[in-house]
């Protein structure tokens, strides 16, 4: 900012010369932050990519630092070692915290950490204020990571017991945790014990296709269940022999 006076006049010495100076307004720096991608399953990785920008054309930022506390079930796994001229100190599990950096005059600065989705939810993670030395504070920066967990699957035979020769119905219940996100593409492979075969079922349940194949197969593909869902369905099979059949399913 260029401050210039009027001209000092005086009544016996007549005009005399103007003065001028110039005032340096520095404005913080600014962060954004982005993970990438922004849904992982449990146990999956991310890259949470932090910017910071200098609005000053003329005027480097020094001392520029933020810290940044990861939410609950998100920690840091890597980062390189020392961004835009400062120091990235990573504490397990989850804070990252820049110091001492420098962004050059109308410059930015990007530099990006790993993290590891160790729960399932939506993670809202916002940093602390970044800071500088000679700019004063900036603003906070925010991002949301989704950690998408697995289904689950639960199966039980009514009656329990039955005579040789008799049917039981086989029900199974898949069930989604994910409050948010529905499922899809959901999948298992059931081959029933010796000794016990299929003998019917409901013909595309959860919105995907079931296949019996004789004597003892059964297989669900291409499912969806919703956002904190279930989805139930039956088999009837028969016990061609006598005995206690154990019958696992594979993962779903």
């Amino acid at each position: 900012k260029v401050n210039t006076t009027g001209t000092v006049t005086s009544s016996h010495g007549g005009d005399c010369i103007t003065a001028s100076d110039t005032l340096t307004v520095i404005g913080p720096p600014a962060i954004a932050k982005a993970f990438s991608p922004a849904s992982i399953t449990v146990g999956g990785t991310s890259t949470l990519q932090f910017t910071i920008t200098n609005p000053n054309g003329t005027v480097a930022l020094t001392g520029v630092a933020f810290t940044d506390t990861l939410p609950a079930g998100v920690t840091v796994a890597s980062s390189i070692s020392t961004p835009c001229g400062g120091t990235l100190t990573l504490t397990a599990p989850d804070s990252i915290t820049l110091g001492g950096a420098t962004i050059a005059a109308g410059g930015s600065c990007a530099f990006n950490v790993t993290v590891t989705g160790e729960t399932i939810g939506t993670k809202i993670n916002t940093t602390g204020t970044i800071t500088s030395t000679n700019g004063g504070n900036g603003n906070t920066a925010s991002a949301t990571l989704t950690v998408i967990g697995p289904p689950s699957i639960a199966k039980a035979f009514s009656p329990a017991s039955i005579a040789q020769g008799d049917t039981s119905t086989l029900q199974f219940t898949i069930t989604n945790p994910n409050a948010a996100v529905a499922l899809t593409g959901v999948a298992f492979t059931d081959t029933l014990p010796a000794g016990v075969t299929v003998a019917s079922s409901t013909s595309s349940p959860c919105g995907g296709t079931l296949t019996l194949t004789a004597p003892d197969s059964i297989a669900l593909g291409g499912a969806t269940i919703a956002g904190g869902g279930s989805c139930a369905f039956n088999v009837t099979v028969t016990g061609e022999t006598a005995w206690t059949k154990l019958n696992t399913t594979g993962p779903v």
